[in-house]
């Protein structure tokens, strides 16, 4: 649903639209832009492979999402159109395309534009060519029941298509060299509706021989408001195949994975490591598990987590007959859709690991093809570095505070004396650079804690202005503060007071649900936000020298062992340079050259260490860990 009141035009273009969703002074709107996919350029360059035809069947279920936001090559032409596992939460399996009115780049098409009103073409996703001649050398018959299918959703996170708006599917003629347009197409509601939360199934037989030609393509694409994401329609499980039935032909041998797992943190999805403790775990972590045949079928689900130089820790949730999602939804039993988070506090604080890297897998009882065996495994990884995080890095929509003076804060729990050195924000990309004006402004600051909410302001860093920082593809703009604020072990608030009317658009991440963790004042006071989800706002936290080295990490493996408890080692090729250790806190605690190759550290604490080494005017950076018996 576009925003189809304009209350007003605001300085610079931004417009003030009829939101997605609300609470009080809270909106949730369309992005303009695309964050975490603004800085594909290197990957969409096109790689017109020369390829023979594709042989029946053709199928893809998107479940690569995890991996990248590119359609498979091998299977696709059109890198406008965007893979993702975020934007509808009850797609058939995990991933999904997405249209709207971004471009490859994730810039809008018309980015100057102004006329909300307007509904023109898109994005367009094209098949590889498809051999509809032969099928194993033997001619394809329309007697074989050629039929393309997949399932499809109007706006569900994302913004409600209207009536102007629509989807279409082509088919592609090789002999006559031309498309034939609107073999199917669907219109958005005709009048504006609550989001739809499910995706239907739709079946297209080919009643036609004029397509069944070597080459043959389809190609989806769309008609939307061409100034963002406006317009959203999302498509899963395509599949073209001979023999099929539209009555028949509507369950699939096919175990997956249908979301990302949750979070395994109580109060954050991610947190600086130096600030972990072992009573922040969850008891278990949610997994969202779907069968999708018509009977049941005995399946395994297993988790494994491997992380710094830890022996891998195995999780088994063992055999169970998950019952067809038409008739019970996704997988109910606890040990696999619950399973513990069975980490043993010695392994976690001895590690202190950098990333978390959990693979999960699911296994048939019987040796039978699953239909997408891909969606059987995802890997999930979790780093503990830097900052809090409370989001997933990927942002659905735009969050705005309408108060001029609204204040927005993360709560974050200090397990330890620390240094808060700045924030980071994911702006809406094309309206923060919009947002040029000076009276576009916000501080970054920090309040105490009163009475379990924002209290006093301990720190304002002044004045500063959206930016968005296109020379990375993380999404984030990452803002410093003047001076450090060392914060003695406790519970603070870290965010922004904007100054602003019309507030200033932030990415929201609408899959991960912090709400109770961000606190907001729209100028009646500190409330508890009321929108599920969680603002892309991450307080930065640590030493600056050690944030430094491990955020321009450029080397692993230099150290061993790692862990280590007597000595350390290097690998043969820096034994001339010189090396700096800092500890967890920043101090520098060895500094000397590498001559001898080893480094005592019998007397060391126990935690985590980075290191830099100087060599030949180049430098390499990284972190090991102490461990003594």
């Amino acid at each position: 649903m576009r925003y189809q009141n304009l209350l007003q035009m605001m300085r610079f273009s931004i417009l003030v639209l009829l939101p997605l969703h609300f609470w009080a002074q809270e909106l949730l709107v369309p992005l303009q832009g695309r964050p975490n996919t603004f800085l594909q350029k290197t990957h969409l360059e096109s790689r017109q492979q020369s390829q023979a035809t594709l042989a029946l069947p053709f199928k893809d279920d998107f479940s690569y999402a995890y991996k990248t936001d590119i359609p498979h090559l091998l299977l696709w032409n059109g890198p406008s159109v965007y893979v993702n596992h975020g934007m509808a939460k009850s797609a058939p399996s995990l991933g999904m395309l997405t249209f709207d009115g971004l471009n490859r780049w994730g810039l809008p098409y018309q980015p100057e534009g102004t006329n909300f009103s307007i509904s023109e073409p898109a994005d367009t996703l094209v098949s590889q060519p498809i051999n509809l001649k032969l099928y194993n050398g033997q001619p394809i018959l329309l007697s074989d029941s050629i039929a393309l299918s997949f399932y499809i959703i109007p706006g569900a996170l994302g913004d409600m298509p209207e009536i102007q708006d629509s989807i279409i599917l082509d088919f592609y003629n090789p002999q006559l060299k031309t498309w034939k347009n609107r073999i199917w197409f669907m219109k958005g509601p005709t009048v504006p509706q609550v989001n739809d939360s499910i995706f239907k199934r739709v079946f297209i037989p080919f009643n036609t021989a004029e397509f069944l030609q070597d080459s043959f393509q389809f190609r989806f694409r769309n008609k939307a408001t061409p100034l963002g994401a406006f317009d959203t329609w999302h498509i899963d499980y395509v599949y073209l195949d001979r023999f099929r039935n539209a009555k028949n032909d509507t369950v699939y041998n096919d175990i997956c994975f249908t979301r990302m797992p949750g979070p395994i943190f109580l109060t954050a999805r991610q947190l600086p490591f130096t600030h972990f403790k072992p009573d922040l775990l969850r008891n278990s972590q949610s997994v969202y598990i779907s069968n999708l045949n018509s009977t049941a079928v005995n399946m395994q689900y297993e988790r494994t987590l491997q992380f710094s130089a830890q022996p891998p820790i195995l999780y088994n949730g063992g055999y169970t007959n998950l019952l067809p999602f038409a008739s019970n939804g996704i997988s109910s039993y606890v040990p696999h859709a619950q399973p513990p988070l069975n980490l043993t506090p010695t392994a976690w604080m001895l590690s202190q690991s950098i990333s978390l890297n959990f693979l999960h897998r699911l296994r048939r009882g019987a040796a039978i093809n699953d239909f997408f065996s891909e969606n059987d495994s995802l890997q999930q990884q979790i780093q503990l570095l830097n900052y809090f995080a409370m989001d997933d890095g990927a942002a659905e929509c735009g969050y705005i505070n309408k108060s001029k003076s609204g204040k927005m804060a993360y709560k974050i729990e200090l397990q330890q004396s620390d240094t808060v050195q700045g924030l980071q924000l994911c702006f809406d990309p094309v309206a923060a650079l919009k947002l040029k004006s000076l009276s576009y402004r916000f501080n970054i600051k920090i309040w105490s804690d009163v009475n379990a909410k924002p209290g006093i302001v301990l720190y304002d860093n002044g004045a500063s202005y959206p930016r968005y920082a296109d020379s990375t593809r993380m999404p984030f703009t990452t803002y410093l503060l003047k001076t450090p604020v060392i914060l003695s072990k406790g519970s603070y608030y870290v965010g922004i007071e904007q100054y602003v009317a019309e507030g200033i658009p932030i990415g929201f991440d609408r899959n991960t649900d912090f709400s109770n963790r961000l606190w907001i004042d729209a100028g009646a006071g500190w409330q508890i936000s009321g929108l599920y989800g969680a603002l892309m706002m991450r307080p930065l936290i640590g030493s600056a020298v050690l944030l430094s080295l491990m955020q321009n990490q450029k080397s692993d493996r230099v150290v061993f062992p790692n862990p280590a408890h007597d000595q350390i080692s290097f690998k043969t090729q820096f034994c001339d340079g010189i090396i700096d250790i800092y500890n967890s806190i920043g101090q520098k605690v060895y500094t000397g050259n590498l001559n001898q190759n080893t480094i005592s550290v019998t007397n060391w604490p126990n935690g985590c260490y980075a290191y830099r080494i100087l060599q030949n005017k180049d430098f390499f950076t990284g972190t090991f860990i102490i461990s003594h018996p």
